[in-house]
């Protein structure tokens, strides 16, 4: 997770159980890396992209054209990682 979207806790903590519910459940390392993987691509390349933005000075000009709940919904994960009961 990215320090820049400001969920980095939150991600830490639901990586983390989990990691707890792979291990107890016999998932290999690949397939847990896999999964945690493919839910957080779109919020690291959201996040890469902003950078990149603010690095070139455009993010001021597009900052009125984006509302802030469309950034946020952005950078955090579209579903949480499935951890069983």
């Amino acid at each position: 997770p990215d320090p820049f979207t400001g969920s980095g806790l939150l991600s830490a903590v639901q990586t983390g159980v989990a990691a707890s519910h792979a291990l107890l459940d016999g998932v290999s390392p690949a397939a847990y890396l896999r999964q945690v993987r493919a839910l957080y691509r779109g919020q690291l390349t959201t996040s890469l992209l902003i950078r990149r933005l603010l690095t070139l000075g455009w993010a001021e000009s597009l900052a009125g054209l984006l509302p802030g709940s469309l950034l946020f919904r952005l950078t955090r994960p579209r579903t949480p990682l499935q951890c069983p009961p």
